[in-house]
């Protein structure tokens, strides 16, 4: 046999090599170099934060955190720290994976320990999940320029299972932080993090495409992805949802669909749109197991039968309007006209359904009484939904009867001012809008109003992503509230409702962390709330006319209030009875 010596240089060469390789293998592993997909949660202040919009600052630290951990609330004064440190440079997020985790416990331990850090919420645990986050007490860098995470590990190594050093020998996450700001490497001989485990909620199951995830699909999307409807395309095989499946994660993941944009628990709003923490798991694990093409049936396929022409049952009244031409591209003004109703009689009416015949362009529309022998003023607050509408359109928005002992009044000889919003589409097309009306034989209990609360002394300054807008309504005698409505244009971003009571005490109505003006809902309370003369609704919201801000058709201009949907409208409609 024939050995040859190995020269020591190469040797050294050799065993550097290994250990880079090995470096390389470790970091794999680790998740370090893996892409942080875009995400959108909740935060502590139910505002929606997004991960896409932190790209102002290089670095994005994300520290697993639990209240009551011990790990974690020692931490948080070392990352209040290193957040005033560098402030300019990196932002930190809590993020608190804990299924069903009670907010107001996690804010009155950031309060009792004076953090003013931000926490995002994902009882999804859709984040942590790809991430492979199993532990509290873990923080990840992210560089913001390629999305990746750059470093991983604990804070320090000054806290143990059970153990403490009074001072901290080792500064994990410091030392990583100045050395990705200096654009170097950071260290790779962290330890792992020490912290509290996480319940991996559904952590062993696997999904079955006919029995769980079509019909997630079937209750919360099919109504518009379906051919002809609202939605760009049609969900209606195991093909098509694996055709579209890296679409649908994303937008499951960026809370942009389903469009049902509130912060509340299930049960507090009639037809509630939004998909349960447990749904959201079950798609979107599902998704990223790369599932193969189902062999068995397709229950999207079956035939379903026909939807009746009006879903409230036959109409007592249909108003047909004008024919309208919406041309293959542009934006569009408003389009306004009138509709004679020719009504014998005074009429009360409990329920409407105004739709178009082409979905696709109709973004949405009112319609006014005109009361005989009034005339229309274009502009004129009474035809511009500023305090009060009768009839409403939004996509996603299904027709409905007026709460029970209800109903509008329409009187004799009136006619209906109309306002529809198109967009277009790629092609010219003609829509024929109806409006369908439900009367009742008689006077109802209670006449049904619709009020508002609105500002329009506001000015929006060029790039600015959270410009604060409030109003108020005193509630003068005694209301039972049924429905609540935000309208702002594309510059909108949130907005919620608080009653203030006689007595000081406040209570939230709706909070929508993320307002979208493409889906202007309807939000109809499923136990209607009693408030007392002597209150007042207060609305809060912001604007964001920054470059995030996708909708926005100028982020240079300086907004104010105005009819167009590149001007801006601040109204919080309430649909109520005089009890």
């Amino acid at each position: 046999m024939n050995l040859q010596r190995v020269p020591p240089s190469m040797m050294l060469i050799t065993t550097l090599l290994l250990q880079v390789l090995a470096g390389c293998a470790g970091a794999v592993e680790s998740g370090i170099g893996q892409t942080v997909d875009d995400f959108a949660l909740l935060d502590q202040a139910g505002h929606q934060q997004q991960l896409s919009r932190q790209a102002v600052v290089p670095l994005l630290v994300l520290y697993s955190y639990a209240p009551g951990c011990p790990i974690a609330r020692q931490d948080l004064a070392t990352l209040d720290a290193l957040a005033s440190i560098h402030a300019t440079d990196l932002r930190i997020w809590l993020i608190d994976a804990t299924p069903d985790e009670d907010q107001a416990i996690v804010r009155s331990e950031l309060q009792e320990l004076g953090s003013p850090l931000t926490v995002v919420f994902d009882r999804a645990q859709l984040v942590i999940h790809p991430l492979g986050i199993t532990r509290t007490g873990e923080a990840l860098v992210i560089d913001t320029a390629t999305w990746t995470v750059r470093w991983r590990g604990p804070v320090d190594d000054r806290l143990g299972y059970g153990s403490q050093k009074a001072v901290a020998s080792r500064h994990f996450l410091a030392d990583a932080i100045s050395a990705l700001l200096a654009h170097q490497p950071p260290q790779t001989d962290t330890p792992r993090a020490k912290g509290c485990a996480i319940t991996q909620s559904d952590e062993h199951r696997t999904s079955d495409y006919a029995t769980d995830i079509a019909p997630i699909l079937e209750s919360r999307c099919v109504q518009c992805h379906c051919s002809g409807g609202v939605a760009p395309f049609a969900l209606s095989s195991n093909a098509a949802v694996l055709r579209h499946a890296a679409m649908i994660r994303e937008v499951v993941r960026t809370r942009r669909m389903p469009p049902w944009q509130v912060d509340a628990q299930p049960g507090t709003f009639l037809d509630q749109g939004s998909l349960s923490d447990a749904q959201s798991r079950t798609l979107v694990r599902w998704i990223e197991s790369a599932p193969a093409p189902s062999t068995g049936a397709d229950p999207l396929t079956r035939a379903r039968p026909p939807g009746p022409d009006w879903p409230l049952g036959t109409p007592d009244l249909v108003v047909d309007c004008p024919p309208q031409s919406i041309p293959a591209n542009g934006v569009l003004p408003y389009q306004r006209f009138e509709v004679a109703l020719d009504l014998p009689q005074d009429c009360w009416v409990r329920g409407y359904d105004l739709r178009p015949s082409q979905p696709k362009v109709m973004h949405h529309a009112f319609a006014f009484i005109v009361k005989p022998g009034e005339q229309v003023t274009p502009g004129a607050p009474r035809f511009t939904g500023l305090d009060d509408f009768f009839a409403n359109y939004v996509p996603g928005n299904p027709p409905a009867f007026l709460p029970e002992g209800t109903a509008k009044f329409l009187p004799k000889g009136s006619h209906l001012a109309f306002q529809i919003h198109y967009t277009t589409d790629g092609v010219a097309t003609v829509d024929h809008p109806r409006l369908a009306l439900y009367f009742l034989p008689g006077p109802p209990e209670h006449e049904l109003k619709i009020a508002s609360a609105r500002s329009m002394n506001f000015l929006i300054p060029p790039g600015q992503a959270d410009v604060p807008v409030s109003a108020f309504r005193r509630v003068p005698v005694p209301i039972t509230v049924y429905a609540l409505a935000p309208h702002m244009h594309t510059r909108g971003s949130w907005m919620t409702y608080t009653v203030v009571y006689p007595d000081g005490h406040e209570e939230t109505l709706l909070s929508v962390p993320h307002y979208d003006f493409n889906w202007q809902f309807l939000y109809r309370l499923a136990t209607p709330r009693q408030i007392p003369a002597g209150s007042r609704i207060e609305i809060h919201g912001g604007f964001d006319n920054s470059s995030f801000n996708e909708l926005n058709p100028d982020p240079t201009a300086s907004v104010r209030w105005g009819q167009q949907s590149w001007d801006e409208m601040f109204i919080g409609y309430v649909m109520y009875t005089r009890d």
